[in-house]
């Protein structure tokens, strides 16, 4: 009924479309090999890193001398967003090993002080001088149940502190 005539693709055709095939299946191999070659290397690399836990851990004066690092957490007793964050960050970065940083539970502090928890005042004497507390507002709160030594408590006169320019960098950028 209806004479339809084939039509035949020519060879040139045929390579027209078989080239860049060709290319593309080349790339995809070099790409795929590029990615198992780097997940074998980078799994090499890990196995032959051996990281020396006592050059990322700083010591502070304090721990030299007396080999306790102080432990302790920060509390936001000002309402101050961040503040408790940042001091939690500025600590760390000075050798305290900052347990917790949260919000008091209440913000009606208006200075900032710090209870020791061990009776072991000359901690609290060395965190008083890097922070600029007063102290006369250390205090003993003697508990052994506790997992910190130290409790900071950052009160409405924060800004005041001489560690605040300092404590103002660890600001989250976030």
């Amino acid at each position: 009924m209806f004479n339809r005539k084939k039509k035949t693709i020519s060879s040139s055709d045929s390579n027209f479309f078989n080239i860049p095939m060709i290319i593309l299946s080349l790339i995809s191999i070099l790409f795929f090999s590029s990615i198992i070659y780097e997940m074998i290397n980078q799994e090499e690399q890990d196995i032959n890193k051996i990281v020396d836990l006592e050059k990322l851990m700083k010591k502070n004066s304090y721990e030299k001398k007396t080999g306790h690092r102080i432990q302790l957490e920060v509390l936001n007793g000002c309402g101050q967003k961040k503040i408790a964050l940042m001091y939690k960050r500025f600590l760390r970065e000075g050798g305290f090993d900052v347990l917790d940083a949260k919000n008091a539970l209440s913000f009606d502090n208006p200075q900032t002080k710090i209870l020791y928890h061990t009776q072991k005042r000359e901690m609290a004497e060395y965190l008083s001088e890097i922070l600029g507390v007063n102290d006369s507002l250390l205090f003993d709160q003697a508990d052994f149940n506790l997992k910190f030594d130290i409790t900071v408590v950052i009160g409405y006169d924060f800004n005041e502190l001489s560690s605040y320019n300092k404590v103002s960098l660890y600001y989250p950028e976030y």
